[in-house]
């Protein structure tokens, strides 16, 4: 009787840090659709910039942010018309549920208005299926399946035959040495391209410096243009920006989007 009383007073003060995040969320949604049908755009704009904020304290302050959090701010950032932030909360939101055509609808949306191409010939809209399959595989999973690998191993080589244990023995060393290359692999981020977004307009330097030349002629990449992490280096971060080229953008202005 003792033991379901402690459950039952545990489960109530847990409760609490379950349902608040969820409830905060909801009132800003409310918050979110009252601003929308303010007609007078005087007061539309500051009621949507106060729900953003709100919103980005909550995305901060969630452990696991669900991709519903991460479309509702990315739609939000699209309706103010900060198409960086947008397209990076909405890829966010497509990496954790590449099945919402209302994310890839709403990404291609703020591309357009942009004028940024978020999509190349041979990736998805946050990588190639392939990088994107290695990228989830989580290394905790891999690192259990080498110890049950090993263990495995182990019970068959004890339980067999003698003139069987050497070739045995070989085979799944072999075999856990393979596995335990690729985990390792795996860990180090191998064979994952981390993609980095613009979040301002910009024209990218040659080097490591304001000194060095923009790569672009003239004009700058607007917000939102995405490209490839090569390397960070005294608080700047060279990109390989696609079509335009590789430079340099202070790392302040660019953002990582999670795989």
């Amino acid at each position: 009787m003792n033991r379901f009383l402690y459950l039952f007073l545990f489960l109530g003060a847990i409760n609490p840090i379950w349902t608040a995040p969820h409830l905060e969320f909801l009132q800003l949604h409310r918050d979110y659709t009252n601003a929308l049908s303010l007609e007078d755009e005087k007061e539309q704009r500051p009621a949507l910039l106060k729900v953003r904020i709100a919103y980005q304290r909550l995305l901060l302050s969630t452990q696991h942010p669900s991709a519903t959090l991460h479309y509702n701010l990315g739609t939000l950032h699209l309706k103010l018309e900060e198409y960086g932030q947008a397209i990076h909360q909405l890829k966010q939101a497509h990496s954790k549920d590449p099945n919402d055509t209302r994310v890839v609808d709403h990404l291609q949306r703020a591309s357009r208005q942009a004028g940024v191409t978020i999509v190349k010939k041979d990736q998805t809209l946050v990588g190639g299926w392939a990088q994107d399959t290695w990228a989830a595989i989580p290394v905790s999973w891999m690192q259990g399946a080498i110890v049950a690998i090993a263990l495995l191993s182990f019970l068959i080589v004890l339980n067999s035959p003698p003139h069987r244990k050497l070739s045995r023995w070989l085979y799944s060393s072999v075999i856990l040495i393979v596995f335990t290359a690729i985990t390792f692999l795996r860990q180090s981020g191998w064979g994952i391209s981390h993609e980095i977004i613009l979040m301002e307009d910009i024209n990218p330097r040659s080097g490591v410096g304001l000194a060095y030349p923009g790569i672009l002629a003239e004009g700058q990449l607007k917000s939102g243009h995405c490209g490839t992490l090569l390397r960070v280096q005294g608080g700047w971060t060279e990109v390989d920006w696609y079509d335009s080229g590789k430079g340099w953008v202070p790392s302040n202005k660019v953002s990582e989007i999670s795989k």
